[in-house]
């Protein structure tokens, strides 16, 4: 009996996170996926002053919106610098606008499952 290859495309996932990824290789490729890692120091939810850290705006920036549009699933992997800025209520109000709003411009990620976000521990500072 012979097998029959099977050529799949590999299933593409993007992860947007803060440095809490910095040594984590940006990207990773199977045969059966590819994982693209874009992380940022000082990264937030929404920071309308400062839009290089704020993952909302950077989601229409051409590299970041290229990564959505071609992903099976994401993974938000963003600690506290929000909450250094804003209450907790007012970030999750943040995260859940953002993931609404991904949701209406990136239809194939609408699945509750296409979606995901980490948490993290604060990094300890030394003096």
């Amino acid at each position: 009996m012979a097998f029959q290859s099977t050529t799949s495309t590999p299933k593409k996932y993007f992860v947007l996170a803060d440095s809490h990824a910095r040594f984590v290789p940006r990207l990773t490729t199977t045969p059966t996926h590819q994982i693209v890692i874009e992380s940022i120091f000082g990264l937030k939810w929404i920071d309308d002053g400062q839009h290089h850290l704020s993952a909302f705006h950077l989601f229409q920036t051409s590299p970041i919106f290229s990564h959505l549009v071609s992903a099976n699933a994401v993974m938000f992997l963003i600690g506290s610098n929000s909450l250094r800025k804003f209450t907790a209520s007012i970030v999750l109000n943040q995260i859940q606008y953002i993931i609404s709003d991904l949701r209406r411009q990136h239809p194939h990620l609408a699945n509750k499952d296409s979606i995901g976000i980490v948490t993290t521990f604060s990094r300890f500072k030394f003096s």
